[in-house]
């Protein structure tokens, strides 16, 4: 947030701009780690389910879907639920679109009981 809040001031771009860019670039960040890019949705999230288990998540696959079933930034969400998802949104956006743009997609998709996002592997 603070890369965020400095580029806005000293570009005069949106701080929400900003935001979700700040926010997508660490997601390409923690897809960065893995030199594996699967050419096969189920690859792809099962892939998705072990990177994000290491940076706070607890994901869990059921076909062709993975939920979150916490919010990494749970404590943040509660006092700022519509901020917190959308940059939760943009950082599994990026980390879609660096390891499997064609084969997943990062939805908004709240739930009181998990995290705001889940990944699909949409029917091809």
């Amino acid at each position: 947030m603070a890369d965020a809040i400095s580029e806005s001031a000293r570009t005069g771009r949106s701080i929400f701009d900003a935001l979700n860019s700040a926010a997508a670039a660490r997601g390409a960040a923690i897809a960065a780690i893995s030199t594996d890019h699967p050419s096969e949705a189920d690859a792809a999230l099962d892939l998705a389910v072990r990177i994000l288990a290491d940076h706070g998540y607890e994901p869990r696959r059921t076909d062709h879907i993975v939920i979150m079933a916490n919010c990494p930034f749970h404590r943040l969400a509660v006092a700022h639920t519509d901020l917190v998802c959308r940059l939760n949104h943009a950082l599994l956006e990026g980390f879609v679109d660096s390891v499997a743009a064609e084969l997943l997609e990062a939805r908004l998709d709240p739930d009181a009981n998990r995290c705001c996002v889940t990944l699909v592997a949409p029917p091809r």
